[in-house]
């Protein structure tokens, strides 16, 4: 066995072992990325959410390779078809020890706010009024059709669900595992993306990583809140060297992790 071989088993069986709070906890950080749809609006007159019948308002969270954090704004009017329309995109910091965030719109236009998950699946964000109020005016200039909102007064409150993928049905109860399970991916070898197939025996939250045989982590595919069922995940190696990858299901709380191996051939 290779001094490498040998690093990487060690490594890998320090992550198996380690605990929920060092590896499966998710910092806020981690949490904010990811696909969110506007659900609830509140300012100080009470509730707007008759807002929501104006407007299509969905929010996307990630993070670049060289670690920019980006946001996508996907707004459209209501009835029309959110499929096609073009999200705008701006970059975003948080502050998690005052839990703030500040969003950086056109390069120039800033919005700050306070966040706070409510739930796994639920966010909001307080800001004061006057700022959406500026923003409401330029959407119209991306948006042909907008129809802009009574201005809201005080603070602002936008409640965000969560937005999970989509779930392959089963038709036959039967043919369930009776555990959660991760399959082998295909095709594998494969060149350059793969599919991963797991099941989960229960709701909650997951996360699917990719490793090199150095134990570094290369991706984190999957990070939510899911439902019992069968779920996809494709990894596109683009840019990778041929070799082998460990990926990672971590489930719930961390007490059971599923790996698999696969082989990246160029």
């Amino acid at each position: 066995m290779t001094r490498k071989s040998l690093a990487f088993l060690i490594i890998l069986s320090v992550m198996l072992l380690s605990p929920w709070s060092a590896l499966a906890q998710m910092t806020d950080a981690e949490m904010i990325l990811g696909a969110w749809e506007l659900s609830d609006i509140q300012d100080d007159s009470g509730d707007r959410s008759g807002d929501l019948d104006l407007y299509v308002f969905n929010i996307t969270f990630y993070a670049e390779e060289d670690d920019t954090l980006k946001v996508d704004f996907l707004i459209a009017t209501a009835g029309d078809d959110a499929q096609d329309s073009e999200p705008s995109s701006g970059t975003y910091e948080m502050a998690e020890d005052v839990d703030s965030l500040s969003i950086s719109l056109l390069g120039v236009f800033n919005i700050p706010a306070a966040y706070m998950f409510e739930s796994d699946t639920t966010m909001t964000l307080a800001l004061d009024s006057d700022v959406m109020n500026s923003a409401m005016d330029l959407i119209p200039l991306f948006v042909p059709g907008f129809v802009k909102p009574d201005s809201y007064t005080g603070t602002l409150v936008y409640t965000f669900t969560r937005v999970v993928e989509d779930v392959t049905s089963v038709d036959r109860a039967d043919e369930l595992p009776e555990t959660s399970t991760l399959a082998q991916n295909y095709p594998n070898p494969f060149n350059p993306s793969t599919e991963i197939v797991y099941y989960l025996d229960e709701s909650g939250p997951v996360r699917l990583e990719v490793f090199d045989m150095a134990g570094k982590r290369i991706a984190t595919l999957v990070e939510a809140v899911l439902p019992q069922g069968e779920h996809r995940a494709r990894f596109d190696a683009g840019g990778l060297p041929t070799g082998a990858y460990v990926y990672r299901l971590t489930i719930g709380s961390g007490a059971k992790t599923l790996t698999k191996t696969m082989t990246l051939v160029r």
